[in-house]
């Protein structure tokens, strides 16, 4: 099957089980599935089976290698959707692994991150997608994915929010000026979860971090126990799920919770800090999302 409408009646658990089969549906309070449509080719949906009342955001998912393989990271999907939040990744579940060879490296396209935001902004507010709010809309993504988010960031007015996780710009790629200039010039929220010493693309994140315009509202943790993989293939994501489910809950929903996950300068049970990151950030005092 696929497309099981997650906006109409509850599926029961066996029916959950039959969809996803190997994932968990995650530990927050609304079980999540893993769903397509048939109007959005080659993406995949993460979302509550049940919604939560009101509004539901969208987060844009760029995958790991840029693979158009949309579950390499369901079940940390699944735990951020758990949480009241619809994901659009690019690809399918049983799309390539890397159609595009090394050359993904040089040439991450933001092209399916781009037409899922077109897609669900026409979409949003009608039909099985009438409680979706199109404008609370950010995008993230893994590694290349990251990438592809920087470029979808460029290209999309509507992308509220940004998400970089294990990622940041390779300076010795033939599309580094752009993507520097890019960075550069970004002015909406921006969020970097990295990984210690081994992970290959932290410096490169940590350059990016630093080179933001002064006024951007910023954060940036490094969970200097992780690799370049960070915790993705744990249990519902591992900590990386954890600080993933609590950005999207603050920027998206506008939890005041997780707003204090990340902006406590006291290492106290609940913060980022308390649970091994190092952080640093500004401006977040800034960020001011009304709760739904």
């Amino acid at each position: 099957m696929k497309l099981i409408s997650m906006m109409q009646l509850a599926l029961a658990s066996s029916a959950l089980a039959e969809i996803s089969p190997a994932f968990s549906p995650g530990t927050g309070p609304y079980p999540a599935a893993i769903t397509q449509d048939p109007d959005l080719l080659n993406h995949t949906i993460f979302a509550p089976i049940s919604p939560p009342p009101g509004k539901l955001p969208v987060l844009l998912w760029g995958q790991t290698r840029c693979t158009e393989n949309s579950t390499y990271h369901a079940t940390f999907l699944l735990e951020i959707a758990s949480h009241g939040i619809m994901i659009i990744a690019d690809g399918d579940p049983d799309g390539a692994e890397n159609p595009m060879g090394m050359d993904y490296v040089y040439w991450p396209s933001p092209k399916g991150l781009v037409e899922a935001a077109a897609w669900i902004s026409k979409n949003a507010g009608t039909g099985k997608y009438h409680n979706v709010d199109a404008t609370r809309l950010a995008a993230g993504g893994h590694s290349c994915g990251a990438i592809q988010a920087y470029f979808a960031y460029a290209q999309t007015d509507e992308i509220k929010y940004l998400g970089i996780f294990d990622s940041g710009v390779r300076r010795d790629s033939v599309v580094s000026k752009g993507l520097v200039d890019i960075v550069k010039k970004i002015s909406k929220p921006i969020f970097y979860f990295l990984g210690g010493p081994k992970d290959t693309a932290g410096d490169n994140g940590v350059i990016d971090y630093s080179i933001l315009p002064a006024s951007t509202p910023r954060w940036l943790g490094r969970y200097l126990d992780s690799t370049h993989w960070g915790t993705f293939l744990d249990p519902h994501g591992g900590e990386f799920g954890v600080a993933a489910s609590k950005w999207a809950q603050w920027v998206l929903r506008g939890n005041a919770t997780s707003a204090k996950y990340f902006t406590s300068t006291v290492n106290v049970t609940g913060t980022a800090q308390w649970a091994g990151w190092n952080v640093t950030h500004a401006k977040l005092d800034q960020l001011k999302v009304n709760p739904i």
